[in-house]
């Protein structure tokens, strides 16, 4: 490709009321002499600032969706490329249950201080001590 076919394509960003960017418009064009294609790309966050769904110019459902414990950690991230992801953090903050769109789950043992002692994936013990 030439210099010419990228020439005079902006790139557009649209914010809301709080500076998060809500929209992105990037324009693409193979030849230098044809019109651009915009392509879009939609951002929706919660109230807290967290981004929660994205969804990029190829399909018409969200690509990423993430659902945010009070504490502000990811606990469920659904994306059309890697699946899905669950965790289950405990009261601090630590992984103490994880499953994913594969099929496994990983489950971590502590002692009282918070350090690991063992994990067991997919219910085999001592995968990882």
């Amino acid at each position: 490709m030439t210099a010419n076919v990228h020439r005079r394509t902006p790139s557009l960003t649209a914010s809301d009321s709080r500076g998060l960017p809500i929209r992105q418009v990037a324009y693409l064009r193979t030849v230098a002499s044809e019109t651009a294609t915009a392509l879009i790309t939609r951002h929706q966050h919660d109230a807290t600032g967290h981004l929660v769904a994205q969804w990029d110019p190829r399909l018409s459902r969200p690509n990423l969706a993430t659902v945010y414990g009070l504490g502000g950690e990811p606990l469920k991230v659904d994306s059309v490329d890697a699946g899905w992801r669950l965790s289950l953090p405990g009261l601090a903050g630590e992984a103490r249950q994880r499953w994913d769109a594969r099929g496994s789950h990983w489950r971590t043992t502590y002692d009282n201080q918070l350090r690991m002692l063992t994990v067991e994936e997919n219910a085999q013990p001592d995968v990882e001590t």
